[in-house]
């Protein structure tokens, strides 16, 4: 899959934002963690078709710029970063959003109790805030993670008044792009550009996030007939398996003693066969690359793409087992605590009860589930005649 798929799909998306980037005088293109690292190793084996284009790998997630991002730190305000509260615990999503453990500051029996619904978290939050202590600690963390944010951002060069700096991120709904943008502004910085290879219906819009540009818009395709709509379904593999690195996630910013930023990671977030992933695909690229140079294959990029799109496309409807077998050794998480394989096999009673894991890739473990009980052969004759 990473010589049929992963790397032509990579390889011709990062000759676009390489070649829109030199169009719109962009200088300095800013790679995140941890999607972007593989784009960001494709781009540096382009390089030299582009010497005026400097490219940089910076340190940065959802984890350590939402919390600073916040409008306040005002309870309506930090609800918001939290998200949906129900099936989790505060304590959990507290570290997991703003890294700050509210243990000190509220009961064990609310902090660590499962949340039943949005109006009993809250309930709690409310109870949290009656916490003067808390309250000043949120604060004070707030100012502190705000400030280094910015100075990372200096440290980098992804802050200047050239306008000459864009952003290069995998997929998503651009509120890390809107956040951005947002500090970057206060600190009295020009805006920057986005790069994705996917953008969601519920993305964030020029005029809140700035511009950006992007391969392919979810919404397009994901109420069509035909086998595009599958490709809506196909988010978490393009981030846990086509960009995985293996790498930790970067949590938030920290300053040692010689005013150097240094990005925080999280603890345990690293793990092998991510690292085996990248590896593999970085030795595939070299590969690949070498040939797309070599046989002018970048004249033709936009004919190539007919062919990647149509292999993407049939993955996302039926997957051949031998590729959906890797699969199952990815693990997803919504947040730090809660960890799931990509791809597994569902029992009867997980299909009936529709019970899956919104950051699995669903489809593909029904079609792997339905190929462990009937033989690829004979799953593939039914497929045919699910439409979901």
């Amino acid at each position: 899959m990473g010589a049929n798929i992963t790397i032509p799909l990579l390889v011709s998306f990062v000759y676009q934002i390489l070649e829109d980037a030199k169009q719109s005088n962009i200088n300095h293109l800013f790679f995140l963690a941890r999607d972007g690292f593989l784009p960001y190793f494709i781009a540096k084996q382009i390089q030299p078709h582009y010497p005026n284009i400097d490219l940089q790998y910076i340190y940065t997630s959802r984890s350590a710029l939402y919390f600073p991002g916040a409008k306040s730190t005002e309870c309506n305000d930090i609800k918001i970063i939290l998200g949906n509260l129900t099936g989790k615990k505060l304590k959990e999503v507290f570290v997991d959003r703003t890294n700050i453990d509210i243990s000190p500051y509220i009961s064990d029996e609310l902090s660590c109790k499962t949340i039943n619904s949005e109006e009993e978290g809250k309930e709690f939050l409310i109870e949290l805030y009656k916490n003067k202590a808390f309250k000043h600690k949120i604060a004070s963390e707030y100012i502190a993670q705000k400030e280094l944010v910015i100075k990372y951002f200096m440290q980098t060069g992804l802050a200047s008044n050239i306008n000459d700096c864009a952003i290069c991120d995998i997929r998503g709904s651009r509120k890390c792009h809107k956040i951005i943008n947002q500090l970057l502004s206060h600190a009295g910085f020009s805006q920057v550009k986005g790069y994705y290879l996917e953008v969601t219906s519920d993305r964030v819009s020029i005029q809140e996030g700035g511009n950006y540009y992007s391969t392919f818009y979810s919404e397009r395709y994901k109420n069509t007939y035909n086998s595009l709509r599958y490709l809506d379904s196909l988010y978490a593999v393009i981030e846990q398996y086509f960009c995985a690195t293996g790498s930790p996630r970067t949590i938030k910013y920290t300053e040692n003693k010689n005013g150097m930023i240094i990005p925080v990671h999280e603890e345990k977030s690293e793990y092998n066969y991510g690292k085996e992933l990248c590896n593999l695909h970085q030795e595939i690229a070299k590969n690949y690359i070498k040939h797309y140079i070599n046989n002018k294959l970048f004249l033709y990029n936009k004919e190539l793409q007919i062919y990647i799109y149509n292999n993407l496309c049939r993955f996302a409807q039926y997957p051949y087992r031998v590729d959906l077998q890797p699969l199952t050794r990815v693990r997803v998480n919504d947040d730090k605590f809660h960890y799931s394989a990509l791809v597994h096999k569902y029992s009867l009673i997980s299909i009936l009860k529709r019970e899956m894991n919104i950051n699995e890739w669903t489809r593909g473990s029904l079609v792997y589930t339905i190929y462990f009980y009937l033989g690829e052969k004979l799953g593939k004759i039914l497929l045919a005649y699910i439409k979901k």
